[in-house]
């Protein structure tokens, strides 16, 4: 018997899915859990040259990018609940997208050279 025959008649195991009961009765309240547990996402060193795929985690509040060669922060536009980004030694220059970030309140521009067109990308805050 050559040996591919003998391969051919061997029975492989078969895997079937194993269905993990996490005790939950509605799967959108895992999905919020998730998305609980991805309100900070620390990136810093990746070599990440976009952030494209950012722009649907609109859950994120904490956001850490140093030492990216990144560039383009127009997908941070669509993250409405982000209150702390830090980009320093990035190669970010233009802020401007920052502007439509509604609840930004910590930025970390060290070792960044930026440009803010003449404007400031945060509003007044009130004297509390």
């Amino acid at each position: 018997m050559h040996f591919l025959d003998a391969i051919r008649k061997l029975e492989l195991p078969v895997l079937h899915p194993i269905r993990m009961d996490l005790g939950l009765q509605d799967t959108s309240a895992w999905l919020n859990g998730l998305e609980e547990s991805w309100q900070e996402r620390i990136l810093s060193a990746n070599e990440i040259e976009s952030i494209e795929a950012l722009r649907d985690c609109r859950q994120l509040k904490q956001l850490y990018l140093t030492k990216n060669p990144l560039s383009d922060l127009r997908p941070l536009q669509e993250l409405p609940f982000l209150e702390e980004l830090n980009l320093s030694k990035t190669l970010v220059t233009d802020l401007s997208p920052l502007a439509f970030v509604p609840k930004l309140r910590s930025l970390d521009l060290s070792e960044t050279a930026t440009a803010l067109t003449g404007k400031s990308i945060f509003r007044p805050s009130r004297a509390v």
